[in-house]
């Protein structure tokens, strides 16, 4: 049980922030999965915010 409260704590921090400390930790510690996982992510994300935009 306590896990899982560690968890939801975790969650909730990387909310609040938008993820940003934990992508510059993931970044440090392993790089080169981090940079393809972000070379598919960040373009469909700038392509959902361009589309969205607009309206």
């Amino acid at each position: 049980m306590h896990n899982n409260k560690k968890n939801i704590g975790w969650a909730v921090f990387d909310v609040l922030t938008f993820g940003i400390p934990l992508y510059i930790r993931n970044l440090y510690k392993k790089p080169k999965q981090t940079l393809i996982i972000s070379s598919v992510v960040f373009p469909i994300i700038f392509l959902v915010l361009l589309l969205l935009l607009p309206w």
